[in-house]
């Protein structure tokens, strides 16, 4: 019987997607709980808008396996894969609704898509001069 390795798992094509979606469900979960609080968090701040949608579309690079990490398209499907995991969690647990999901979904989408792209042209650009 082959035993369970937890570094395939985390390795895995799917891992990455599932924890950028998990991470922007939390990071959404965190900005409303804060919003009262006395740093005064706006869900519409920057770094809602900008700084979550390009971590969750680099959190899939980071755990992809090597062979994947220099591929243009799948630093291009994957982050867009991870926002809609992230709005399918939001909408299941009525953290958002449809309305707000469809006003997010290009913001989050672009921003997304350039997390993962840049992450990758670093990635490309080290593996080069090594």
């Amino acid at each position: 019987m082959k035993s369970f390795n937890y570094k395939t798992l985390l390795n895995s094509n799917i891992s990455g997607l599932v924890i950028a979606g998990l991470y922007g469900y939390f990071g959404r979960l965190i900005f409303s709980a804060l919003r009262n609080s006395l740093f005064k968090f706006s869900l519409f701040s920057v770094t809602f808008i900008v700084i979550v949608p390009m971590l969750i579309g680099s959190i899939p690079i980071i755990f992809s396996p090597k062979d994947k990490k220099v591929s243009i398209w799948f630093s291009i499907w994957s982050p867009a894969v991870s926002v809609l995991i992230f709005f399918f969690l939001a909408f299941l647990s009525r953290v958002e609704d449809g309305i707000c999901i469809i006003i997010l979904a290009v913001p989050y989408t672009v921003g997304a898509i350039l997390g993962g792209v840049l992450l990758r042209f670093f990635i490309v650009r080290k593996r080069k001069r090594n």
